[in-house]
């Protein structure tokens, strides 16, 4: 087990050989404490010889590593080409092969070695020996230099070889990320072949490395994406869609800006000098485009925060893939990858605006949400709100029983129900055929299934104006269920309309920004980048770049040496 000492001095050579911090932890003696405690006076008393120089002060400036190798006497040693033909001697690592013979030219090569890193102490074995057979005689064989030395050496062996199976794994993982470090700084290229063939796989693994993070993958074959990386791109465009987005059209009140007066005023601008025979179906469908057209910033900002997003993930991507070693080509993608997805948001931008200018365009009210039964009721309880003491479907019930009632007001007998289409170019629905409609439907006399559903909710919708109009003849009355109708009308139809713009405004932002980047910003940066005339110019190395590969390459060497080195140590050392 003495063999494993040198095989942790050799390892320290190679290490030190190196010039740069390893991370790889050598089991070793370390003698520290405070200034003039006597430190180098143990280190000379452990090696029997007088070396370390002595001065007032701070004197030894920087930390020493001593090697001691125990050899045989030169009598016993023959003439051995391996070793000096001296009983002792001193080598220095910065000084080759060099043999120092005599301890005060090691002395004064310590000195002057510790001038040049930093820029500008006898014999006492045998009276320590004396001193302590003579006070403590019990103790005598436990204290001392040779002692402490003995115990010092034993503790050491203890931990090279509980060190050197983890040690081994420590240098072998410290060699494959040594390699790839290697591998992403590549080789210094000369030919154009070599020049065009690295531009086109990192402008291929820009684009790839983009689509990796939407998709929140983190491989792709043989390649592992950096932690820092922005693997949840996808995941925060999702958030920006039906978090961000959806609570700025939620926070979008259907009735905002609209007071009663308003409403009713829009309703006497549109009725013009004709009186109002039941819905003001104009006011509304004036109304709700100007409500539906307060969607559109809220869209259009969506496609801004997309776009801002995509644009701080393709920045990230920059500083992260090996091109960043090349400061022309790392602005340069820079530039066709932002400008790329800047020409995408005139699409994207026009399209969201004509999703919100199609639901102004046409008022559907024969839409199947808007024209649910209960959508009806709501609006007849709505009506009625401000009478707490009457039901709409008893002021229904009396109506039609009343003799007061209009005959035209009156719904048709079953003999008279039309069995014909209902007419709905101009906004006939299932349940206001004469509300949002310009013309009447002749009745023909055979009754079918689908007109009397048909007619139901007029009759009530009938009925009860007529109900109303009975009961309440005051014009405060009258204007108060016109306004109450329009703004029930409003909010069911506004409800639709933003389900709608959720719906379709992700889906717009998606086909013309994100899925066009995923798909074309590959061939864009090759068709603008890939140029042989841009080779020398976008490929200019970073001296960073240089001094990385020339560090990285000799910290290999060193730890290719200490695996062959431990390589080498017989298996039962380790026992």
């Amino acid at each position: 087990m003495e063999g494993l000492i040198p095989v942790i001095g050799k390892l320290q050579d190679v290490f030190q050989t190196a010039g740069q911090h390893t991370g790889i932890d050598l089991p070793q003696i370390v003698v520290v404490g405070s200034q003039s405690c006597g430190k180098s006076s143990v280190l000379e008393n452990i090696v029997g010889r007088d070396f370390l120089p002595r001065g007032i002060g701070i004197v030894t400036r920087v930390p020493l590593i001593i090697h001691l190798k125990a050899v045989p006497p030169l009598k016993e040693r023959g003439h051995s080409h391996a070793m000096p033909h001296v009983e002792e001697w001193a080598k220095f690592l910065h000084t080759g092969t060099k043999v120092f013979e005599n301890f005060e030219d090691v002395k004064h090569e310590i000195s002057r070695r510790t001038v040049e890193i930093t820029g500008a102490n006898k014999d006492a074995l045998k009276k320590e020996e004396q001193f302590f057979k003579t006070h403590y005689p019990l103790l005598a064989r436990r204290c001392g230099t040779p002692h402490l030395s003995r115990t010092l050496n034993t503790i050491l062996l203890h931990r090279i070889r509980g060190s050197l199976p983890v040690l081994r794994n420590t240098i072998m993982r410290k060699q494959s990320e040594t390699k790839q470090l290697l591998d992403r700084l590549g080789g210094a290229m000369v030919s154009a072949a070599d020049k065009g063939h690295f531009l086109l796989t990192s402008l291929t693994q820009f684009a790839d490395t983009f689509n990796l993070c939407i998709s929140g993958t983190h491989t792709a074959g043989h390649r592992t994406l950096p932690d820092n990386l922005p693997l949840d791109a996808g995941a925060t465009v999702f958030d920006i869609f039906f978090k961000r987005f959806a609570g700025s059209l939620e926070a979008i009140h259907p009735l905002r800006d609209l007071t009663d007066e308003k409403i009713l005023q829009e309703i006497k601008n549109t009725v013009g000098p004709r009186p109002l025979l039941l819905v003001p179906d104009r006011a509304f469908e004036s109304l709700v485009k100007r409500q539906i057209q307060r969607l559109e910033l809220p869209s259009l900002q969506c496609v801004e925060d997309i776009k801002n997003h995509l644009s701080s993930v393709l920045t990230a991507i920059c500083h992260q893939e090996s091109l960043r070693y090349f400061p022309a080509l790392t602005r340069r993608v820079h530039d066709v990858a932002i400008g790329f997805l800047s020409a995408c948001m005139p699409d994207a931008l026009g399209m969201v605006r004509n999703l919100i200018a199609i639901e102004v365009a046409y008022i559907n009210t024969d839409h199947p949400e808007f024209q649910q039964e209960e959508t009806m009721e709501a609006i007849l309880q709505n009506c009625f709100k401000h009478k707490p003491d009457d039901d709409p479907l008893s002021l229904v019930t009396k109506a039609l029983a009343s003799q007061d009632v209009d005959e035209s007001l009156k719904p048709v007998s079953s003999t008279e129900t039309s069995s014909a289409p209902k007419d709905t170019s101009n906004g006939g629905s299932k349940y206001f055929p004469s509300i949002f409609s310009s013309r009447a439907t002749p009745a023909p006399t055979t009754p079918t299934k689908a007109s009397k559903e048909s007619s139901s909710g007029l009759d009530k919708m009938v009925a009860a104006r007529a109900a109303v109009a009975a009961k309440d003849e005051t014009a405060i009355g009258k204007d108060k269920w016109q306004v109450d109708m329009v703004k029930t009308l409003i909010t069911k139809y506004f409800a639709i309309v933003k389900r709608n713009v959720l719906d379709s405004v992700p889906k717009a932002v998606m086909h013309f920004l994100v899925n066009r980047l995923q798909r074309d910003l590959s061939k864009q940066l090759v068709s603008t980048l890939y140029q042989n005339d841009l080779f020398d110019a976008l490929l200019e190395e970073d001296p960073e770049m240089e001094r990385q590969r020339r560090e990285a390459q000799a910290l290999m060497d060193a730890l290719t040496k200490a695996m062959h080195i431990i390589s080498e140590v017989d298996e039962t050392s380790f026992m």
